[in-house]
């Protein structure tokens, strides 16, 4: 992946939670949804709980590995794993705010 000559405000809000540079995490294209593989699109672009999706989609219940918080006046964030049951597998990366 490359990336993209913008960065979303939403994608540059959440990696400047833990990260001081995007790069430190990877290289981001934005792409539509409907561009994307039916598998994906189901996993992500919809407005469900992505740990049930996930769960779903891979028929375990997961379990969420905490890496790091920030607190601020407003919000709460952390960057976080999702571990499959069955066998301890990461199967998400993620930041939430």
């Amino acid at each position: 992946m490359t990336l993209a000559p913008r960065a979303t405000p939403e994608l540059t809000a959440l990696v400047d939670l833990f990260y001081s540079q995007i790069a430190e995490l990877g290289t981001f294209t934005e792409v539509a949804a409907a561009e994307l593989p039916d598998v994906f699109r189901r996993l992500l672009a919809h407005d469900e709980h992505m740990t049930v999706t996930v769960e779903n989609h891979h028929r375990s219940p997961v379990d969420v590995r905490v890496l790091d918080t920030r607190t601020t006046d407003t919000h709460y964030s952390r960057k976080i794993l999702l571990n499959r049951q069955s066998d301890g597998r990461v199967v998400q990366f993620g930041i939430v705010r």
